[in-house]
């Protein structure tokens, strides 16, 4: 899916991986308060969490769909990632078989998003963090605005745009709490991707971000297990 060279070059240069900061700051704050345990990334071949993971010392596993798909973690991780095979749509794992699940760049790409965030739920003992496009703010414009976006993003593609209730209540279902979130961004990403400015971007976001809770995206969303 989303594990090639490919889709890693549209975060290269100094506003992608400003852009990945943001993500992965948002990913160390959710986790903070779960705690520790082994954690499966789920895709994890596009390699933007798993090596930052295994850095901090955590016990980290990347799901990936075939061998091709890991070569990017093989090469960013120097071979050192641990990764198993299985399907990255809905997962095959155990119940509960890993304490924390995390998914990122998933919901808007499979075919059936609560197939999806059902099995994620059922292999987490602890919680669940994914993130996913929000119907919110100008993102209400997407139909509008994709051509725009194929413009400056060429090798972009179309994707699902969930809503928060609609999420927050297919985590319930699965008897997981949805108990915190992280707007990423309130500019559209084209824009960042578009300017190449980095203080410019860190400006106009923190301009908007008092907005971040209720309209930035993607949204990074965190689910523990409820206590039965």
């Amino acid at each position: 899916m989303s594990s090639t060279e490919d889709y890693a070059k549209r975060f290269a240069g100094t506003a992608g991986e400003w852009m990945l900061s943001v993500q992965t700051q948002a990913i160390d704050d959710l986790l903070r308060d779960v705690g520790g345990g082994t954690i499966l990334d789920v895709g994890g071949g596009h390699a933007q969490v798993t090596p930052h993971l295994m850095a901090q010392g955590r016990e980290v596993t990347a799901l990936v769909s075939c061998e091709e798909a890991a070569a990017r973690l093989n090469r960013v991780s120097g071979g050192t990632a641990p990764y198993v095979l299985g399907s990255v749509e809905q997962l095959e794992q155990p119940d509960h078989s890993y304490d924390i699940v995390i998914a990122m760049r998933m919901m808007a790409h499979v075919a059936d998003w609560e197939l999806f965030l059902a099995s994620a739920c059922r292999v987490a003992r602890k919680a669940v963090i994914v993130d996913f496009p929000l119907v919110s703010g100008i993102h209400r414009l997407y139909p509008l605005l994709f051509g725009l976006k194929k413009a400056i993003e060429t090798d972009t593609r179309t994707y699902t745009r969930l809503p928060h209730k609609a999420v927050t209540t297919a985590f319930r279902d699965n008897g997981f709490d949805p108990d915190a979130h992280v707007g990423q961004f309130v500019v559209p990403m084209a824009f960042h991707r578009f300017i190449k400015n980095v203080p410019i971007s860190r400006a106009s976001e923190a301009i908007f971000s008092p907005f971040a809770s209720r309209m930035g995206n993607p949204v990074i969303i965190r689910a523990q297990r409820l206590p039965k």
